[in-house]
């Protein structure tokens, strides 16, 4: 009886730990995203700028 509860909860735990490292990946993901997205509307900004 134990032993199911505590498989249950490790079960349970495992789902979340699953979830949470899906989350971050997508969290991780969007940030390198964004990163690359700024970086390259800075360089265009240099870009454009005239050089003195």
């Amino acid at each position: 009886m134990y032993n199911l509860i505590f498989l249950n909860l490790l079960m349970v735990r495992k789902k979340f730990y699953s979830a949470f490292y899906l989350f971050l990946q997508d969290i991780s993901k969007t940030i390198n995203q964004l990163l690359k997205t700024i970086k390259w509307e800075y360089f265009q900004l240099l870009w454009a700028m005239p050089v003195q």
